[in-house]
């Protein structure tokens, strides 16, 4: 019995990785003679780090620096995702 995949991959990003995109996407098409029904899974991640010190290898130890992203997880039966887990970092 044949059994059909779907996978979707990109990634984006800044020079020196300061701002990244990923997406992924896996989808099972549905299998109605082993009473297999669609499912998707879909992961996101966004990140920014603080920009690069206008001096060369410049270090400013009393300045705090973040990091902020976010992600997020779907997954559920059907060509399109259902359920949803956010993720929000600071």
């Amino acid at each position: 019995m044949t059994r059909s995949y779907k996978v979707s991959l990109s990634y984006d990003f800044t020079p020196g990785y300061l701002q990244n995109r990923f997406k992924f996407m896996i989808n099972r098409a549905p299998v109605p003679a082993l009473d297999i029904s669609a499912y998707t899974v879909c992961l996101a991640y966004e990140s920014k780090y603080p920009d690069f010190s206008k001096e060369f290898l410049g270090v400013d130890l009393n300045n705090e620096m973040e990091v902020t992203g976010k992600g997020m997880v779907q997954y559920g039966t059907g060509s399109e995702c259902d359920q949803v887990i956010k993720v929000t970092t600071i």
